[in-house]
């Protein structure tokens, strides 16, 4: 193998690693992602919270105290 050949190999290598940390790197924001909407799941069910949206503004409704309200 000439050190051209090698440089080509080395190019490939290279890319290859790159192509394969940008896979990880998502990976790692997709499983970041699901645990944060199962932690919101757990909450929004343990505080009885509802998502709403009135076609402008989203906003969360309770029907439980939450924090300080909780204490009274």
């Amino acid at each position: 193998m000439n050190a051209k050949e090698f440089a080509h190999e080395l190019e490939k290598a290279a890319s290859f690693i790159r192509q394969q940390q940008a896979e990880i790197e998502a990976l790692k924001k997709e499983a970041a992602l699901q645990r944060l909407s199962d932690f919101t799941q757990e909450v929004e069910a343990k505080y009885g919270i509802t998502t709403k949206w009135d076609g402008g503004t989203t906003y969360h409704e309770t029907t439980k105290p939450i924090g300080k309200a909780q204490e009274k």
